[in-house]
């Protein structure tokens, strides 16, 4: 086996490097090695040191002679070596050690400038014993074959355990390098830290939403709808025709509800108090009981969100609500308008962008419509249509990304695509608020918009079905669509075409009741089963179309039903004038239609009845003789024989 290579000792001692060195251990057995213990014996190593430095002291004529702590040697240091140092200066210290004839032990420790340095467990130390010139030329090789192998080696190895090292440690420029590692480590940890802070932060979580259920004495069961159109003077027999086929096939029942103004006759005349009565009624009914059942103070409210599309008034309706419920002077308030039955979705929208920005704050969403300042009194049909569809309702939501406040949580929103179709003039004239030709404000709804709705909805799809349908669907439609485009070549083939199959993706599918051909459109574009439509055929049955507040209606006979499970995902899509298609998906958090729960649901006190077995409307049973009479006898007197 090789000598131990030069650990280079004497540029260490050089005044550059006063740090300290560090002895490094070596199992290996050498011939004229032996291994000791420093507990055991002292170091025949430091007195080779002692005389190196000694040496170099008397080479310089005395000058810088100095003392390193070195104990008492024991054993005469012979005059010959004491010549030799000069010689001596530039071999390495295991030369220096080998060269040293007699043993003798060597007490204390060897001390630097800056302190003690501990002797290191095991070191090498040569047995006295006389070298050759054959043992000399070996040293000599071995020290060129260690010259070579430093030369391609900058930090020792640790792999090799063959010889002993001696490695500086302390060196400014070492520790500048380890701090600039160090502080880089640590800021991309931070980094990645804040990301996903930051990310886990901008969920939007519905902690709690209650339902408004108006007083029965705002009911509009069939004989006061047949008091209410003998009402409206300026009717014939083909308007009270057209009433009567809109009110049979719009699925609506006798348990929905109107304004209070149209029970005490002022519909013709409609003011803007009637208009405030109305919202104030809703506010202060399920505001309050929100907020009671969720156990959140008016003062822990961040965000305000307000859609009401047909009333505006100064101070808004958000400002009303300020000021009835005395929220902080910081609250973000936000009032829409004029945004139609697809406010909702744009509500979440908007609260689901400030939570990016705002952490662990609360926003409550309210969503109604003002049907008094709207109930139209003239005889265009377009415009007659939404007072057999709309009736009054509305929904208030809190939602939160507040941490603390995720385990109560009931629902998570994953994603939320809207689609606008305002740059097209059919899309955009199709439905809108407008006065008739006699100058009576009312809400038209023109024969395009089926046609506008139908492209809004394909078009969203095709924005969302990505984000929420898995990648086998997705394959599997596009192979499809592929393979019947290869197949059609220039003549066109018959059959249905390729659909995508939503339920893969989607358990529960919350639908807008704008009518019973919106359900049914709907449910044939996505292929649905009559159970997928049964919460949105229910809901327009029971409160008919609440415009925006519709689909909480929806979820919340979903939710009574008990067909919300954790992890179920549930898909609400909804159409707004302008013309707008706005969609999002939903993932529920716990499990929910528990008798707790159920207690502040709308449908609480009803949802035994339902599925009801039998959708038809009792208006043709009651008034299907009109459609009998003949223009030059009818008389508007005749509705008050069956009243």
């Amino acid at each position: 086996m090789g000598e131990p290579p030069d650990c280079g000792l004497q540029q260490l001692m050089s005044p550059h490097h006063r740090a300290g060195v560090r002895v490094f251990p070596d199992e290996v057995q050498h011939p004229g090695v032996q291994v000791l213990d420093a507990a055991e014996v002292e170091l025949s190593f430091v007195a080779a040191l002692a005389e190196e430095m000694n040496c170099t002291g008397m080479s310089r004529g005395g000058r810088g002679r100095r003392r390193l702590g070195v104990g008492g040697v024991d054993g005469p240091l012979s005059d010959q070596r004491l010549r030799a140092c000069d010689s001596l200066r530039h071999e390495s210290v295991g030369e220096r050690v080998a060269a040293r004839r007699g043993s003798g032990r060597v007490g204390g420790q060897w001390l630097e400038e800056d302190g003690p340095h501990p002797f290191p467990r095991h070191v090498y130390v040569f047995i006295s014993a006389p070298l050759n010139s054959a043992d000399l030329r070996e040293i000599g090789r071995e020290r060129e074959r260690e010259s070579e192998r430093e030369s391609f080696t900058i930090f020792p190895s640790t792999r090799s355990k063959k010889f002993t090292r001696v490695i500086p440690f302390g060196l400014p420029l070492m520790g500048l390098l380890m701090l600039m590692y160090a502080s880089s480590i640590l800021y991309l940890v931070f980094i990645v830290w804040r990301k996903i802070d930051q990310r886990r932060d901008k969920d939007c979580y519905i902690l709690d939403y209650q339902c408004y259920k108006p007083t029965d004495d705002r009911m509009l069961d069939t004989g006061f709808c047949g008091e209410l159109i003998r009402r409206t003077k300026n009717l014939g027999l083909l308007e009270y025709k057209f009433l009567l086929k809109a009110i049979v096939s719009s699925g609506i029942g006798e348990q929905t509800y109107g304004p209070r103004m149209v029970f005490a006759g002022r519909e013709a005349n409609p003011s803007l108090a009637d208009g405030l009565v109305e919202m104030d009624e809703f506010f202060h009914d399920s505001v309050q009981k929100l907020l009671d059942r969720s156990g959140i103070a008016p003062s822990q409210i961040d965000v305000l969100v307000v859609n009401v599309s047909m009333l505006a008034c100064i101070p808004s309706l958000s400002a009303r609500i300020i000021n009835r419920y005395k929220l902080r002077h910081d609250v973000k308030v936000f009032n829409l308008t004029g945004m139609g039955c697809s406010a909702s979705l744009i509500s979440v929208d908007i609260v689901r962008n400030v939570f990016k920005s705002y952490k662990n704050a609360n926003a409550l969403l309210v969503t109604s419509e003002s049907l008094s300042s709207n109930w139209y009194c003239g005889n265009d049909r377009s415009m007659i249509l939404s007072n057999c569809l709309f009736r009054s309702g509305g929904c208030v939501m809190l939602l939160t990304n507040n941490r603390a406040l995720k385990g109560r949580a009931m629902f998570k929103l994953k994603c939320l695509v809207r689609t606008h179709h305002g740059a097209r003039d059919e899309s955009y004239g199709c439905c809108l608020q407008k006065e008739d030709d006699k100058g009576l404000p009312g809400f038209h709804l023109g024969k395009t918009l089926p046609k506008a709705a139908t492209r809004a909805f394909i078009d969203n799809l095709k924005e969302i079905a990505p984000k929420i349908l898995p990648a086998r669907e997705l394959l599997r439609y596009g192979a499809m669509t592929l393979v019947r485009k290869m197949r059609q070549g220039s003549a066109k083939l018959s059959g249905p075409r390729p659909a995508m199959d939503f339920r893969t993706g989607v358990d529960h599918f919350c639908i807008h009741t704008g009518g019973k051909a919106v359900i049914d459109g709907i449910g044939a574009n996505l292929q649905l089963s009559e159970h997928d439509l049964e919460p949105a055929r229910m809901t327009l049955h029971r409160f008919g179309n609440t415009s925006a507040s519709s689909l909480w209606y929806v979820l919340a006979y979903m939710e009574a039903k008990r067909r919300l499970k954790r992890g179920n995902r549930v898909f609400m899509i909804s159409f707004g004038a302008g013309f707008k298609c706005n969609s999002c998906l939903w993932e529920v958090v716990r499990d929910l239609g528990n008798e707790e729960e159920g207690k502040g649901n709308v449908w609480e006190d009803c949802i035994e009845s339902y599925p009801s077995k039998n959708l038809v409307n009792p208006f043709m049973e009651k008034y299907g003789w009109i459609n009998q009479e003949e223009p030059s006898t009818f008389n508007t007197d005749s509705l008050l024989r069956y009243n």
